[in-house]
């Protein structure tokens, strides 16, 4: 079960930084409810704290584009 270890909002964004021990796993999840997008970012552990402050940025470079799908969940390792 993933436990949340840090959660911030601007606006009508919101993201979570998720931690599940079971498989050393983070994920970065971003919900837009002023655009209408959501996605999840599975990274490396190191990289946890600057997927959270810049989720877009990790997002950004990825195939299909982040504006270009409602939601969906992306590995960045």
């Amino acid at each position: 079960m993933p436990r949340e270890l840090a959660q911030r909002s601007t606006g009508p964004v919101e993201i979570t930084l998720y931690w599940d021990a079971g498989g050393d796993e983070v994920m970065v999840e971003l919900i837009d409810r002023g655009g209408g997008i959501s996605f999840q970012l599975f990274v490396a552990p190191d990289r946890a704290l600057d997927a959270f402050h810049h989720p877009y940025a990790y997002a950004s470079s990825l195939e299909p584009p982040v504006d270009s799908v409602p939601e969906f969940a992306i590995r960045v390792d």
